[in-house]
């Protein structure tokens, strides 16, 4: 079976995207968890990783930070 990256089905991870935005893997990981970011989930639990559409992630305008502390 080939393997085709993620970036080809226009999918990153959490922690890509939150390198990209300069923010913390868990800020990103909330976002999803709170419905700002849809994301497919892969696994289950704790084990769970959320797989993000960049365009998605980029149409978060507001200030990240505040979002999360509120």
């Amino acid at each position: 079976m080939k393997e085709i990256p993620l970036a080809e089905v226009g999918l990153e991870t959490t922690e890509s995207a939150a390198e990209r935005r300069g923010q913390h893997p868990a800020t990103i990981r909330r976002l999803v968890a709170d419905g700002l970011i849809p994301a497919v989930v892969i696994g289950s639990g704790r084990s769970a990783r959320y797989l993000v559409r960049p365009a998605d992630v980029n149409a978060i305008r507001a200030d990240i930070t505040t979002m999360v502390n509120a």
